[in-house]
């Protein structure tokens, strides 16, 4: 079983609230002080999407800038199981 890091259970928190972009998860996840997607934070998702805890609302087009995350079945087990 792979760790959960500290700041990738806030973002499956935030991602209990239904689908968002990667700008809109970031300005929630800093409160909106940056709003910039910092490469740490990307690899947060890209870690979290690994880990089959998130996913993409559009996976054959990941680059699509109508792409948003939400969290797979698994995410939603591991976030009520906590």
């Amino acid at each position: 079983q792979p760790e959960i890091l500290l700041p990738e259970w806030r973002i499956l928190s935030i991602l209990k609230e239904g689908e968002l972009s990667s700008s809109e998860l970031k300005r929630r996840f800093d409160s909106g002080k940056d709003k910039s997607l910092s490469g740490a934070f990307k690899e947060k998702l890209a870690s979290l999407r690994e880990k089959g805890l998130i996913e993409y609302t559009i996976p054959e087009k990941p680059k699509s800038p109508l792409q948003k995350y939400r969290l797979t079945k698994l995410g939603l087990e591991k976030l009520k199981g906590k």
